[in-house]
């Protein structure tokens, strides 16, 4: 029974401390702490930024599936990553499940973007902010 718990934990949140933060950042979410950053006029967004620690992962399988799936512009950056760092082999075999493609990807450092008015900035976790 324990294994099929901390299967379904490892399978869903990918770590214990992913199904914490899940619901940690759920709650703030529900209690409101995020609602200044949803406020967003989309007749101005023309490009994604996903942002993310590594930009190995989370940000890049976001990137292409804006791109791939539904023709957006969208790029991609990291917080604390090396630049052309590739994408993590996990990432890049779940994308393939999904038939995407993340094998060209190479990791961006957020130093080297320059905001556009027309950008909206999508982070994978609040103290991404």
């Amino acid at each position: 029974m324990l294994e099929a718990i901390a299967t379904y934990i490892n399978d869903r949140y990918g770590s214990r401390r992913g199904f914490v933060n899940y619901w940690r950042f759920d709650l703030q979410h529900r209690l409101g702490a995020f609602t200044p950053y949803t406020r967003v006029d989309w007749t101005r967004v023309r490009n994604l930024v996903f942002v993310c620690h590594g930009n190995i992962c989370r940000s890049p399988l976001a990137e292409v599936v804006a791109r791939q799936h539904h023709g957006l512009a969208a790029e991609s950056f990291g917080l604390d990553c090396t630049d052309g760092a590739t994408a993590d082999p996990r990432a890049v075999g779940f994308a393939g499940k999904l038939g995407l493609d993340l094998s060209r990807h190479t990791a961006r450092h957020i130093q080297g973007y320059q905001p556009r008015a027309e950008d909206l900035i999508v982070v994978m976790e609040p103290k991404h902010i």
